[in-house]
């Protein structure tokens, strides 16, 4: 099995008092939460991680998010989620150092033994760090019961960075992240920061001060918005992330007005595939922009983009220049 090197760690993770910063350069991280490929008797299908890894390089993803809601986690058994973290380390692994995303593992479950059981198996399995959501079906009352719970999992993994998984609207954990992150800083020793899953930029910019700016938070639409009050990372669908990185740099050279363009351009891509389902459409744009990668249908309850809509989703990414017509080819 091949792992994620000593030294590799050692450059992605920077000590600071009780927390991490991980990744330790100030970037704007490209954070793709790859969907879970499947067989048509529904099995998962490790065969096609090595090309997806390849796509998502393509598209400057610099760090691969696995095991999230993206991914259908809850429809996961543990013995899978742990053989997908071990055939994506094997795919990243070939990628040129320059050019390899970390690998941040979701080990959260809705039971704390069962997330400590992934926390564990982490690190032996190649995770570069892990992500960590709370239990959602029995929740947490109160703030420290929710950083209790959080460190309960994280400690299971001495070392490996640790990110908190605040999505409330799916999860139904709701407290303010610049609290919970003072918090976690203090009382988790492998805390990292959190992926942001909420519309609240209020709190965001408030949270991104914690710790003198230190932590990592990622987030997702609207991106530019996360961006404007100090997120260091995008959270989209693998082939948005050109767009999102040409933001990032025309934000980064002050040209706000560029950078305003491509959100809009963002979120016409997203309007896209909101038309066709959200997360059905997004599943599809692997194999739309990647004939070969092969996604298959997601486990039930979910259901996946109609066969007949496939090329429907393919047509309008062209006819909105996102798709070149002849060869698959990313225009952006």
């Amino acid at each position: 099995m091949a792992m994620a090197s000593v030294a590799t760690l050692c450059l992605a993770v920077v000590a600071v008092d009780a927390a991490m910063v991980w990744p330790s350069n100030d970037s704007y991280h490209l954070v793709d939460p790859v969907f879970t490929p499947y067989f048509d008797n529904g099995t998962v299908n490790l065969g096609v991680i090595p090309a997806y890894a390849r796509l998502s390089v393509k598209n400057q993803v610099d760090v691969v998010l696995l095991g999230g809601s993206t991914a259908e986690w809850p429809s996961l058994t543990s013995e899978e989620r742990l053989s997908l973290l071990v055939a994506w380390r094997s795919a990243l692994d070939t990628i040129p150092a320059a050019q390899r995303p970390q690998l941040l593992f979701h080990a959260g479950d809705v039971s704390i033994a069962a997330a400590q059981h992934l926390a564990e198996q982490s690190r032996s399995h190649g995770a570069d760090a892990i992500l960590i959501v709370a239990p959602c079906i029995m929740r947490p009352n109160t703030l420290d019961d929710l950083v209790k719970s959080i460190k309960d999992v994280a400690d299971k993994a001495p070392g490996l960075p640790a990110i908190y998984y605040h999505y409330p609207e799916l999860y139904g954990v709701n407290f303010k992240m610049d609290e919970f992150a003072a918090a976690a800083a203090k009382a988790i020793p492998s805390f990292a920061g959190v992926k942001f899953i909420d519309s609240d930029m209020k709190t965001l910019a408030s949270a991104t001060g914690v710790e003198g700016g230190k932590l990592t938070f990622f987030n997702n639409d609207p991106l530019l918005a996360g961006l404007a009050v100090g997120s260091k990372g995008a959270i989209s669908y693998t082939t948005v992330f050109p767009l999102a990185r040409q933001m990032q740099l025309a934000f980064a050279a002050s040209d706000f007005s560029k950078a305003r363009d491509l959100q809009r351009t963002i979120f016409k891509y997203d309007a896209i595939i909101s038309k066709y389902g959200g997360k059905a459409a997004a599943r599809a744009l692997p194999e739309v922009f990647e004939p070969t990668l092969i996604m298959g249908q997601p486990r039930a309850p979910l259901t996946g983009l109609g066969s007949q809509d496939m090329p429907k989703l393919r047509q309008d990414l062209i006819d909105a220049g996102f798709l070149k017509q002849t060869d698959n080819q990313q225009i952006v």
